[in-house]
């Protein structure tokens, strides 16, 4: 099922003419957010929780390789001056090249959330908590 959400959402979305290579598959970062997600619970005040929320974070935008960390980072950047359209074709980009990197998914997500385009923004979600839970 989840092979085939993702099929159908690389197909709907397109790669926006672009033609890469195979993008590695994401790390495991598993471990390394478990521990986190453990500080996170054991965390003496809300300052605390804050840095080690950034921490996952830092974790999450961590793309597989230099391709994912670019358009990641552009559509990131169009998000942050509000270029809502520019974005998605950056994560559109992101999703069709890494099809098994969760926050491709996850950030064109909550810029169709942001649009109202809740519809969306779940399927999204759904391919996202498929690949990271």
């Amino acid at each position: 099922m989840r092979k085939l959400l993702l099929t159908l959402c690389v197909t709907a979305f397109g790669s926006g003419g672009m033609v890469w290579a195979d993008c590695p598959a994401p790390a495991d970062t598993g471990n390394e957010l478990l521990n986190l997600i453990a500080r996170a619970q054991g965390a003496e005040n809300a300052t605390q929780g804050q840095r080690i929320s950034n921490q996952m974070w830092q974790v999450w935008l961590r793309a597989p390789d230099e391709a994912a960390q670019a358009a990641l980072d552009a559509g990131m950047r169009r998000r942050e001056v509000f270029d809502f359209a520019g974005a998605i074709r950056e994560f559109d980009r992101l999703a069709a090249y890494c099809p098994h990197y969760a926050e491709g998914f996850n950030q064109r997500a909550y810029i169709y959330f942001l649009n109202g385009n809740h519809e969306k923004a779940l399927v999204d979600l759904d391919v996202a908590l498929s690949l990271q839970p």
